[in-house]
């Protein structure tokens, strides 16, 4: 495992983005259920908003707003802890990106092609905020 401080690399935001999207099976019944977080946008908004609130959010609040109502069932404990670093590394380099002052904070915005057309997302990056001020409402 990498030091937590040090970013994710374009592989390792692939993984965590397919983990995130690949945990639900595709046959499971989701209707009227939480999905949770689907993809990486949508965990970098609501990590952002996790780390630039008033309060501190613990994992134990904001890790099951990730899985919504589809918790993955783990092989082993490995599994986990290689998936929660990810996390935690992504969170940390959002924390750095605000605090440090010497790189400007860029939100993890998707694309899409359409027709040699490149469109940016911001749909469920907006959605991840809202998830991630929900849990300090109060």
């Amino acid at each position: 495992m990498r030091d937590l401080n040090t970013p994710l690399d374009d592989a390792e935001l692939d993984r965590l983005d397919r983990f995130l999207l690949d945990r639900i099976d595709k046959d499971a019944d989701t209707e009227g259920k939480d999905e949770g977080v689907l993809d990486v946008s949508e965990l970098d908004g609501m990590f952002t908003a996790v780390v630039s609130g008033p309060v501190s959010v613990l994992p134990s609040q904001w890790l099951p707003a990730v899985w919504g109502d589809f918790e993955p069932l783990w092989k082993n404990k490995q599994e986990f802890e290689a998936v929660f670093s990810l996390m935690v590394r992504h969170m940390n380099d959002i924390v750095f990106a605000l605090l440090d002052g010497t790189r400007e904070f860029e939100p993890l915005f998707l694309e899409r092609k359409v027709k040699g057309k490149t469109y940016t997302i911001v749909d469920e990056w907006c959605e991840g905020y809202c998830r991630g001020m929900a849990l300090a409402a109060e």
